[in-house]
């Protein structure tokens, strides 16, 4: 057998099986919080769903489709609870209690279920 071709098989054998340690090592250290698309959702503005001019779960729930199929794999919601909005909502008065603004605590539950 010609030296030349084993050594260029073994070479080529070598660099093949670098680039898929390289691929496979590329895969398992992937973070999951580097590569996910997440989305912010302004509670007040995002969907109205009753008309009253602010947004809500119902209303939040008729879009989750819509962010799906644009690649959106997490959502980060603004504050929703009880809350004087003096600072935009995160002054929460009561960690316990949705704000009525938004739906109730059933409407909640029903988004979070739906994910």
């Amino acid at each position: 057998m010609n030296p030349k071709i084993v050594i260029a098989t073994f070479i080529y054998f070598l660099l093949f099986n670098i680039n898929y340690v390289k691929a496979q090592h590329v895969a398992v250290t992937k973070k999951w919080w580097k590569e996910t698309v997440f989305y912010q959702i302004y509670m007040p503005s995002y969907a109205d769903s009753n008309g009253d001019g602010f947004g809500d779960f119902r209303g939040m729930t008729q879009k989750l489709d819509y962010l799906q199929g644009i690649g959106v794999k997490g959502i980060w919601l603004t504050p929703f609870f009880t809350s004087p909005k003096v600072d935009n909502g995160y002054d929460i008065a009561n960690y316990y209690e949705i704000d009525p603004t938004y739906g109730t605590k059933a409407d909640f539950d029903f988004f979070e279920g739906s994910s």
